[in-house]
């Protein structure tokens, strides 16, 4: 996945220098990330990149807010939404996702120095105006590892982060819900303060590198006003 990777944060740069921000709040109040009734309406305000194959997306309707569905197959792709977000009035991100099926590891293998898969993740950007500087602060949910808060390496970029956020395989098949603060994970990644803006949310699941199948859903993310 190494080579497509790369051209995805090639990708998500260029969409963030020069198609214009979408979407910009500037009230005190929080930030609802909803999703649309169909997954076509989803696309009238997010941006679909393909990097292996082509997961299988899903729209589950709910009175309180709808579910996306993210079924993956040996495939990877991201569901990014463009916007101008001054994280130091909004330094709270909050979200639902369930895990009903994880990517599965040969026994006795590699944990992953070159295997990048995750049934589910979350990633802020950073755009800079030099394209090798955008940074992605990631969250996933790693089932190899046991502890929550653990920083790992991305396998195809220094400017990527991952920070697991939920660990093991105790909730699977429940919702579980996380709420970070975007400026203190970003310090523990990086080791410096963020820059005022980020430029956008990216959602994904994948399974290519292990070429096998993942499950997963998010419903309802939220950018919260500083307290």
């Amino acid at each position: 996945m190494l080579k497509s990777a790369f051209f995805t944060v090639l990708f998500i740069s260029m969409q963030l220098l020069f198609s214009g921000i979408n979407i910009s709040y500037n009230q005190p109040k929080d930030i609802s990330l909803r999703f649309g009734n169909t997954f076509e309406e989803i696309l009238k305000y997010w941006n679909l990149k393909t990097i292996v194959g082509q997961d299988e997306y899903e729209v589950i309707r709910r009175e309180s807010g709808n579910v996306l569905h993210i079924l993956s197959n040996k495939s990877a792709s991201i569901l990014f939404k463009k916007m101008d977000i001054d994280i130091y009035n909004y330094p709270y991100i909050r979200w639902h996702w369930q895990v009903n099926k994880f990517p599965k590891y040969l026994a006795g293998g590699t944990d992953g120095q070159n295997i990048d898969d995750y049934a589910a993740r979350l990633c802020v950007v950073f755009p800079s105006w030099s394209i090798w500087a955008t940074k992605f602060l990631v969250y996933v949910w790693d089932d190899r590892v046991k502890e929550q808060n653990v920083v790992k390496p991305s396998s195809f970029s220094k400017n990527c982060k991952i920070l697991v956020t939920q660990s093991g395989k105790d909730n699977k098949g429940r919702w579980v819900t996380e709420e970070r603060n975007i400026i203190d994970d970003y310090r523990l990644v990086f080791g410096k303060n963020p820059p005022k803006t980020a430029g956008g949310i990216g959602i994904m699941s994948d399974s290519d590198d292990t070429r096998t199948s993942t499950d997963a859903c998010y419903y309802n993310i939220y950018l919260r006003y500083k307290e």
